[in-house]
């Protein structure tokens, strides 16, 4: 599969390209808007649609921003869940229908939004650009259920993915490795870098505002079975206890969510009550704040396709302990240099990984400053042009079959 960002030719015709979303988060924003900026920069359109202004699933505020691409809702203030499937896929197609594009780039297979903007793009002789992230071990695969997904896949002329681990999966699912590009998965690198650094000029102040220890282990995610916060309680308690001077670290747990009285029962039950902090769901305009005055990141999931909190993390320049379930992890988490990885599986071995990240400051201080310069070629600007490059082979490719 193509790594570099290599043009794949000269644009011919101008080229419209609207992106679909259940919602946008400011993670959606901060992409759409540096894609916005490319296709601007080629005279071509970027048109994003989302679903709704809220869903069940994040807790963030509704979120404006971007002047460089066209946003469209389809169900302005309101929840998504307010509508069947059926109302989702006839609005949408109706939102296409009116703005025409000759290239849709689709979210997975999953989503209701995915299947109706493939269903468009066949109707319409549109071209289709498959957004992935997910990988072979994500899950257990079915044989059955990887025949249907191959079905899907050959309807696309291209795909934007995560990282290597997920273009090795749709090439596995019947795609041309030279039709697809890297960098779905990104963050805006200087807002987090830029708000981190301004919180450490202002620790004492910041450190007040927000109720933050000195001395910190972050980790950020909701509270569900598959983010592993119980095995994470359970390696931080042997962290601790593990030698004298790791008695001094505490731990920053952000995250809302349905296990929210487990979790913290856990933490009474290992002791932790005084060590381990709950500030609740954190709004995007307070993460940099957080990573900023962290001394390292954990990620524990037992699965995760990504993990864009791992982006944020080395962009606030921290070391990272990230599970070895992790998308991201591959591509993100060179072992020894700016971070380590583990089975998420063994508190043994998370607790093992705490050690190697957290025991030595000179090396903590150099494996962040390793993430920094590692996700440098990871942020919004490669998505944009990624973007861009993935939308012209659907152009071109869908045109040569419909001559």
């Amino acid at each position: 599969m193509t790594e570099d960002n290599a043009s794949t030719g000269p644009n011919t015709v101008p080229l419209r390209c609207a992106i679909l979303f259940p919602r946008f988060g400011p993670y959606h924003v901060a992409r759409l808007d540096a894609a916005g900026k490319v296709f601007k920069a080629n005279g071509c359109e970027l048109i994003g649609i989302e679903t709704a202004t809220m869903d069940p699933t994040y807790e963030w505020d509704v979120y404006e921003g971007g002047s460089h691409f066209k946003r469209l809702t389809v169900f302005p203030e309101e929840n998504s869940t307010a509508h069947s499937r059926r109302e989702i896929r006839g609005a949408i197609i109706r939102e296409l229908d009116t703005c025409t594009p000759d290239v849709v780039a689709i979210p997975g297979w999953q989503y209701i939004e995915a299947r109706s903007g493939l269903m468009w793009c066949r109707q319409s002789h549109a071209g289709a650009v498959l957004m992935s992230e997910s990988s072979w071990h994500d899950f257990p695969r079915h044989w059955w259920k990887e025949s249907v997904k191959k079905m899907l896949v050959r309807q696309y002329q291209s795909a934007l993915v995560g990282g290597s681990a997920h273009a090795d999966y749709v090439v596995r699912l019947g795609m041309s490795p030279d039709k697809v590009r890297m960098g779905y998965d990104a963050v805006d690198n200087d807002y987090f870098q830029t708000g981190a650094d301004a919180a450490r000029e202002n620790a004492e102040a910041i450190r007040a505002k927000f109720k933050l220890p000195k001395t910190f282990l972050l980790a950020s995610g909701r509270f569900i079975h598959k983010k592993n916060f119980f095995r994470l309680l359970q390696a931080f308690s042997a962290f601790r206890a593990g030698h004298e001077a790791n008695a001094a670290w505490e731990l920053v747990l952000c995250g809302d969510g349905q296990l929210r009285d487990d979790i913290h029962a856990e933490c009474h039950r290992l002791g932790l009550n005084d060590v381990v902090h709950f500030p609740g769901f954190v709004q995007y305009e307070n993460l940099p704040a957080y990573y900023g005055l962290a001394s390292a990141f954990v990620h524990p999931s037992t699965t995760e396709q990504w993990g864009l909190v791992v982006n944020e993390a080395m962009a606030a320049g921290l070391p990272v302990a990230v599970s070895s379930r992790c998308g991201s992890a591959p591509t993100l988490v060179d072992v020894g240099k700016n971070g380590t990885q583990f089975d998420p599986y063994s508190v043994d071995d998370m607790t093992r990984a705490l050690h190697d990240t957290c025991s030595d400051p000179a090396r903590m201080h150099a494996m962040g400053a390793a993430s920094q310069e590692r996700i440098k070629d990871w942020g919004v600007e490669r998505f944009g042009t990624s973007l861009w490059e993935a939308a012209k082979i659907a152009l071109v490719e869908r045109t040569q079959k419909t001559k």
